[in-house]
């Protein structure tokens, strides 16, 4: 899912995503089913533990029927939030689209439901899984799980994304691009700004060889 593009939009790439840098903590991608990631079961679990530590709500982890009838109101919950957060993306313009007189469009009606829909069912999904988790159907905790494919698929696709080309004009994986810029490096090994063009991309912030051998 974290590479299956929400139906319904046009694209996000002109538009500054703000959440960037948390990507990579809720388990999320940009304009992929996984938008939301884990975030709604995060701010759910949170948002009970602060009503119980409070003793707005009186728990009994020790009782397992509380302790279950916790878990059970944790996952509704999850639910509830998911599609909060899927309509605050909305109308927060998330997915509204730049023309080329630079104004912003918002989706039709049908649009942001149909987005709606995607993110709500991609948003039980994870719950789900995330269930099947917790009763010892995998490895370790769904939400470390998830951060941790999250960051996999991250240093996979900038070490071997065949994407081309990109803004230098190369592949944008890290491995390809280096693969590209080999030549010179060979017809003059001695060169500096040889093997800086092939190990650094300048700064563009695409993956290069530097970043890897520091990965």
């Amino acid at each position: 899912m974290a590479e299956t593009p929400i139906y319904g939009i046009t694209h996000t790439g002109n538009i500054n995503d703000q959440f960037g840098p948390l990507r990579v903590i809720f388990a999320s991608n940009r304009g992929t089913l996984v938008e939301l990631g884990i975030g709604p079961i995060v701010t759910a679990g949170l948002i009970l533990q602060v009503l119980s530590g409070s003793k707005m709500i009186n728990v009994d982890f020790t009782n397992p029927a509380d302790r279950a009838l916790f878990t059970g109101a944790s996952k509704v919950l999850s639910v509830f939030m998911t599609i909060f957060e899927g309509i605050a993306f909305l109308i927060g313009g998330a997915y509204n689209v730049q023309n080329s007189a630079g104004q912003l469009i918002t989706p039709s009606l049908q649009a942001q439901f149909l987005i709606l829909v995607q993110l709500v069912v991609a948003g039980v999904v994870i719950i789900l899984l995330d269930e099947m988790l917790q009763k010892n159907w995998g490895f370790g905790s769904g939400i470390s799980l998830f951060i941790a494919a999250g960051v996999c698929l991250s240093i996979v696709w900038s070490t071997i994304g065949p994407i081309s080309p990109v803004a230098d004009g190369k592949y944008f994986g890290a491995i390809f691009a280096f693969a590209q810029s080999i030549g010179p490096v060979l017809s003059n090994p001695g060169s500096f700004s040889a093997w800086q063009s092939a190990l650094y991309r300048g700064g563009s912030g695409l993956p290069d060889m530097v970043g890897l051998f520091t990965t």
